[in-house]
Formats: structure tokens, C-alpha cells, sequence
């Protein structure tokens, strides 16, 4: 179904793999264009990146934009109760990455886009399931991460330790150590990695970020710029103007833009 319609993009809400998304496209040519996809965080829902997804698809990118489990059109969770958070964050995190191959397959075969050049994006939640997925799929070109984590067993032993919740051993654990981007480094370089942090971050550890940063920079020893981690002084857990146009310039680095 077609929602919007404006000078350069073309906004589209659509079931893709029965799973509800945003699709957004630039109208100024015909050409099999990258794709982002871009997960949001907890609590949150496809449409709250709406703006970020206008802006990037106005500088030359389809940007493709699911509801997770549990959220959005899909349902809702009692967000702030850290019981409902513990139970089922991480199912919501695992269910996303099984979910990413089937609304790849949709999109290949409904939209016009570049199967070869796809950028997985996210923020806190979403920049943890963009990760895993990043970490899945070798062919998936980039990975943007704003205020997540990349080291998933370190990200969850903080948090919980910062809750005085003692860790435990439980159905998604095993998947959790499965799927760890750290765990799986190998199958990253030399692949373009930007993380963006705010320094004051209670929610999702800057010091996660850091830590795999440190394990993971002498891979790119021979591509240091295709790894960088921004620290953004001052900031909480909160996107802002600054990280989207740093993404934009990396996805014109990586994937090649429209001249208009």
C-alpha cells in the first residue's frame, strides 16, 4: 500500500514475509539501488524511524524498515518492567535475525534493489540485532550501529550486573554465545563497521562498544578506515543530527551514491 508520496521518495507500507515494514524510495531514477535495513530499539516501532529512513533514502537508498516481534503492528509488551525486558528482549533480538532472510527474499522479488549491496543499521536494540544479522550474512556489505552492542555476552553480563540480577542459564543463552558478533570476528572484516555511542549512556555500556572495538581493530589493520567507533561527549541514550550524517557519509563511502 502506497502512504506517502513527496518530491524525491516514495514511502510504502507493506507485509513482506508477513511481517509488517516501511519501504522507502527514491523517486529520481530507475536504477537498482543499495539497500538499508534499519531495526529500531526497544519499546519502539517501524515507524519512529520514519524520518531517519526519509532522509537516508533522499541521498540515494532504499531503505527497508521491519516492526519486530512484539512491537508495532505486531503486539506490545509491558516495556519498563525489566521482568517483561529479561524474558523477552533477547527472543525479540533472535526472532529478527531468523526473520531477515525471508523479508530479503520478498523484497528481492517486490522491489527494484540491489541484492549485492545491502547495509544493515539499527539503534540499541537494533543496532544489537544488526549486528547478529551483519555477523550471519558475509554478504551484506556494512553495518551501522547507534547505541548498541557488538559483543553481545559482555553487553548482557553489564547489564545485568548493573541491575544486580544475577546471571542465569536460560533458553535464548545458548543462542545468545551462538550468534555473538564477537564470537563470530572472523566473518567480519574486511567489511565496513561504524559504531556511534553517546559517552553518557545508561542504557546499552559504552564500555561494550569499546571493548570490542579493542578485540576486534587489529583485524582491520590492513583497512583502518573501514572500523571506526565515535564516542559523542555528553550524550545519553539518544540518536541525534550528528550520528544520522555520519551514517549518510558512511553509506556513501561504502556503497556508492546517486549524483543529482
Amino acid at each position: 500500500m502506497l502512504s506517502k508520496q513527496g518530491d524525491f521518495i516514495t514511502c510504502y507500507r507493506r507485509e513482506l514475509a508477513q511481517i509488517p515494514c516501511v519501504f522507502i524510495e527514491p523517486k529520481f531514477t530507475d536504477k537498482n539501488l543499495p539497500t538499508v535495513f534499519i531495526f529500531h530499539g526497544w519499546s519502539s516501532k517501524k515507524e519512529n524511524y520514519n524520518f531517519m529512513g526519509k532522509i537516508i533514502a533522499a541521498h540515494g537508498f532504499n531503505v527497508l524498515i521491519p516492526d519486530a516481534m512484539k512491537h508495532g503492528d505486531r503486539g506490545e509488551l509491558k516495556y519498563n518492567d525489566l521482568q517483561i525486558m529479561e524474558q523477552y528482549f533477547w527472543q525479540v533480538v533472535l526472532n529478527s535475525l531468523n526473520e531477515f532472510e525471508p523479508i530479503l527474499t520478498e523484497l528481492k522479488a517486490t522491489f527494484n534493489i540491489d541484492p549485492d549491496n545491502i547495509s544493515v543499521m539499527g539503534s540499541s536494540m537494533g543496532g544489537i540485532t544488526a549486528s547478529g544479522i551483519f555477523a550471519m550474512y558475509q554478504n551484506i556489505t556494512s553495518l551501522i550501529v547507534m547505541n548498541g552492542a557488538c559483543a553481545w555476552q559482555d553487553a548482557e553480563n553489564r547489564i545485568m550486573n548493573a541491575h544486580n540480577i544475577e546471571p542465569k542459564y536460560n533458553n535464548d543463552t545458548e543462542d545468545i554465545q551462538k550468534y555473538d558478533p564477537l564470537i563470530n570476528k572472523e566473518s567480519l572484516y574486511p567489511r565496513p563497521i561504524l559504531m556511534q555511542h553517546g559517552e553518557d549512556d545508561d542504557s546499552v555500556p559504552l564500555e561494550t562498544q569499546r571493548y570490542f572495538y579493542s578485540e576486534i581493530k587489529n583485524l582491520y589493520k590492513d583497512r583502518p578506515d573501514s572500523i571506526k567507533l565515535t564516542i559523542h561527549p555528553n550524550l545519553n541514550h539518544h540518536k541525534t543530527v550528528a550520528m544520522l550524517e555520519e551514517a549518510v557519509n558512511w553509506l556513501q563511502s561504502h556503497h556508492g551514491h546517486l549524483n543529482y
